[in-house]
């Protein structure tokens, strides 16, 4: 095992983990052929437990994630729930409540609003502008190199959507040759606009999490009024709080993935590129063509429409499919935060609507459930909140005075240990009554 082990180079060390299952299955009592008298290893030493801490900790991130937020989110918000409906006041009302609702939906649409914009602006428009520019470059391609060729060659890659290996030419791509001007000019307003698209969510993360607060505000007079603890409203709404941050986080996870397919589409030289598809008219087009003057006739017909309008240019269709395309996706992956929202939403209007009661109590029963449960929680809630506390201090220092990491563990005392686990010939096995006489 050590001598497989030194054989490991480089950063591979910490990813490799050398085991005696031998060993291991002796320590758990496995005897093989009655033979108890070969060196052991302790269990530290077999590898076996490095190995399993190992696996366990490549999902421990997530459990751990998805143990806290259902902690601080669900577990608070309904404990919270509870006490207000326990706490809840004889009237029913949720108007004021729900103007956090028409500011949320608000600020989504101006995040959409914002990146449809943006996307035009920075990918869409200059490319119009560029347009000619881009033109020019690729007309220099087809009529100085292209037209050299034979026509069954140049009908050959129009066949084949101007992508083609022949042994007279070799391998090209008329739409890579062409787009790459336009994809190099590109490349800044890419990243201009995730970092733009960044501060956008953000500012719509701010404007709702404000609009929760502005909630407590909005009824904090009728509250008061009402004689409704404010306390508990509040603390209700951080829990909810967490689960906002927690729908927009998948959003931005989400929505990343979908915006860098975008860019590689709207980058890579194949039929589902947008390049590509602005192209296929022509090769289409042009492959129809047949009799003399083929050659001449098809590489005019493909030089005029790569120098089109500004509009019509293949070029800024390629650009504004981009642009369409990163919108689009923005609003597909908002739909499953906009779920998300409205569930949370939903929840403050509903436990608004608690605190709130106006339920028939005409024998005093739900009163009576009331005030026992009003009891219970207040001993409740201060347990679930020293543990979100412990919680805390376990994130932030997984290993306190006491415990010791795997790899600070000794090996066992009282156990026999080898020094190397390196092959060595064979030699005939000697009795116990032997080696008790050497000794």
């Amino acid at each position: 095992m050590a001598g497989k082990a030194d054989r490991i180079q480089g950063e591979a060390t910490s990813l490799i983990y050398p085991v005696s299952n031998r060993h291991y299955s002796w320590l758990k009592g496995y005897k093989d052929g009655g033979s108890e008298d070969v060196p052991q290893l302790s269990a530290e030493m077999t590898g076996i437990p490095r190995l399993r801490a190992h696996a366990l900790s490549i999902v421990a991130k997530e459990v751990w994630t998805t143990l806290m937020t259902h902690i601080r989110h669900k577990v608070v918000a309904f404990v919270m729930a509870l006490k207000a409906w326990a706490n809840a006041t004889r009237r029913s009302s949720d108007s004021e409540v729900s103007d956090a609702h028409e500011k949320y939906v608000k600020a989504l649409e101006a995040y959409h609003k914002t990146l449809a914009e943006r996307s035009t602006t920075l990918l869409a428009a200059p490319m119009r502008e560029a347009s000619p520019e881009m033109a020019r470059k690729a007309y220099d391609f087809l009529s100085k190199e292209v037209r050299g060729w034979h026509w069954c060659t140049i009908k050959a890659f129009v066949r084949r959507g101007g992508k083609y290996e022949s042994k007279s030419v070799g391998r090209h791509s008329w739409n890579a040759k062409m787009m790459q001007p336009a994809v190099n000019f590109m490349s800044t307003a890419w990243d201009e606009l995730v970092l733009e698209e960044e501060t956008a969510i953000e500012a719509t993360l701010v404007d709702i999490s404000k609009a929760l607060y502005d909630t407590l505000e909005d009824v904090k007079e009728p509250m008061e009024l009402m004689q409704i603890p404010e306390e508990q409203f509040q603390r209700f709404l951080d829990a909810q709080k967490h689960g906002i941050h927690d729908a927009f986080a998948k959003y931005k996870e989400e929505f990343g993935k979908e915006f860098q397919n975008v860019k590689y589409t709207a980058e890579k030289d194949d039929a589902a590129g947008y390049f590509a598809k602005a192209m296929q008219e022509i090769y289409e087009k042009a492959e129809k063509m047949k009799g003399t003057g083929y050659k001449d006739a098809v590489m005019t017909k493909v030089e005029q429409y790569i120098n089109l309008g500004s509009k019509e240019s293949p070029f800024t269709k390629m650009a504004s499919a981009s642009a369409n395309n990163v919108y689009h996706q923005a609003t597909v992956a908002t739909k499953a935060l906009t779920k998300d929202c409205n569930k949370i939403f939903r929840q403050i209007f509903d436990q608004f609507g608690c605190m709130l009661d106006n339920t028939p109590d005409h024998d005093g029963s739900v009163a009576e459930v009331k005030g026992k449960l009003a009891t219970y929680l207040t001993d409740a809630e201060q347990e679930m909140k020293s543990m979100v506390e412990r919680l805390g201090e376990i994130e932030l220092n997984p290993y306190p005075e006491g415990i010791k990491k795997e790899e600070e563990i000794s090996p066992a005392k009282g156990v026999k240990q080898e020094k190397s686990v390196k092959a060595e010939p064979s030699r005939p096995k000697r009795s116990s009554r032997v080696k008790d006489e050497e000794e």
